[in-house]
């Protein structure tokens, strides 16, 4: 879920709101303004913009209301905003005056679906960093504290979105064996990426490399993370963000003996 922080003031004044919205636009203009929350509370990009441009499609229904100026104005800037990137914090939170804004005048124009816009951003708090930050500690700790001196770790690595474009490496099956600490072999079982090359470097390999990744991916703000209970190391990593998963498909512990041998 998406959280970010805005300061919410005044509704906008609209002079004559005697002439407000028919009652089946409204409620499709209401509709579009749920999808709008929606995409926005799952950090879901493409579903946002899908419902901001079904709200603008909708202009034609409110032209020659008195509230159409100020709707439009409204929308003007959060259409766009993510047509061609992804989920940004500080992005989302710069767009934050403006959809409480267009939610507002969504709201006097007889909208009342769209009061939903306003209420994802008002008074909510930056995603939980802090949470983030001491679970990552916590998980760090426990798998510091127990991990083994060798072990083989298989991963599924895959890229998509606008962040994928002109990188090599964006789906990668990483098998690897590490001995305390040191990457003795690393293989990627699907064949499409050679792990030595630069291509690969955002490719993690060991269990430390995620614990890196996810260090690094804690201020975007759109993170999702699961560790194993018992060892702490991360099984499953969702930066929405970048549109980037990492799960552990297996990995495995190597007896002290074995390495001795």
């Amino acid at each position: 879920m998406l959280l970010v922080t805005a300061c919410v003031g005044d509704a906008p004044v609209v002079e004559d709101q005697a002439d407000t919205l028919p009652a089946d636009v409204a409620d499709e203009i209401g509709r579009a303004c749920a999808e709008v929350a929606a995409g926005l509370n799952a950090s879901q990009p493409g579903r946002f913009v899908a419902a901001m441009e079904s709200l603008a499609s909708l202009s034609s229904s409110i032209e020659g209301t008195n509230q159409a100026d100020a709707i439009m104005s409204a929308m003007e800037v959060g259409t766009p905003a993510f047509a061609d990137q992804a989920f940004d914090l500080a992005g989302v939170e710069s767009m934050a005056p403006d959809l409480v804004n267009l939610s507002s005048v969504l709201v006097a124009a007889g909208a009342p679906g769209c009061a939903d816009i306003a209420s994802t951003f008002a008074g909510v708090q930056r995603p939980q960093a802090s949470s983030l930050e001491s679970d990552l500690a916590a998980s760090r700790s426990l798998w510091e504290a127990n991990a083994p001196d060798a072990y083989a770790l298989q991963t599924a690595y895959l890229l998509d979105g606008p962040a994928s474009v002109g990188v090599e490496c964006t789906f990668a099956t990483p098998l690897v064996q590490v001995i305390e600490g040191v990457i003795e072999v690393a293989v990627d079982l699907s064949a499409v990426c050679d792990l030595d090359s630069d291509a690969a470097t955002r490719v993690p390999l060991t269990v430390e490399d995620l614990f890196d990744l996810i260090a690094d991916t804690l201020e975007v703000g759109v993170l999702n993370v699961e560790y194993d209970l018992d060892y702490g190391y991360p099984t499953q990593i969702l930066v929405e963000t970048d549109e980037l998963s990492i799960e552990v498909s297996t990995i495995s512990f190597v007896e002290d003996d074995a390495t001795d041998a």
